[in-house]
């Protein structure tokens, strides 16, 4: 569940089912192989630290300690 609400499969990483060592070796070889890919998830991971980062952190937390819906918080 953890990674799942974090990275978005195929746009800014890769997630394999849990002990699936052979959905691994492919997505190892995949990114491997293709030079494009592996640039646009590279490219497409750094908005994920503007999703999850410190800033948007203390601000989803002084919604909640506002009781504000999430939604507003920007």
């Amino acid at each position: 569940s953890g990674p799942a609400e974090i990275i978005r499969n195929g746009v800014d990483g890769l997630l394999m089912p849990p002990e699936d060592t052979d959905a691994l070796a492919a997505a190892i070889e995949q990114l491997i192989t293709d030079d494009a890919l592996r640039q646009r998830l590279a490219s497409e991971a750094f908005r994920v630290v503007e999703r999850f980062g410190v800033e948007q952190y203390f601000a989803r937390w002084e919604a909640v300690l506002r009781r504000e819906p999430a939604e507003s918080v920007k």
